[in-house]
């Protein structure tokens, strides 16, 4: 929590703030929060700022049509062990 943390920011600052506190190098964001999160505020930081946009993964279902865009824990529950592939195969550029 950020209470714990003793982090009082918001955004665009909290983000960063946020990663200082916790150690990060990296901070990863859809490409629509771009206009949210200018690259100026990250550097000197020495934290890497990346986009990336969101694309549908596919995977097996167990009823009906493939319904896309669910929470991440329905590929975990449907797939099982086989999810780590799926969302690994889905977003190799971030492996």
């Amino acid at each position: 929590l950020l209470s714990e943390l003793g982090i009082t920011s918001r955004e665009p600052d909290l983000s960063r703030t946020i990663c200082g506190e916790l150690g990060a190098d990296c901070f990863l964001a859809q490409a629509s929060a771009a206009k949210y999160l200018p690259g100026e505020l990250f550097d000197g930081q020495g934290i890497e700022l990346k986009f990336f946009r969101a694309r549908p993964i596919v995977y097996p279902q167990l009823w009906g049509q493939f319904i896309g865009n669910l929470s991440v824990l329905d590929p975990i529950f449907t797939c099982g062990p086989g999810a780590r592939r799926v969302l690994e195969n889905a977003l190799p550029e971030l492996r």
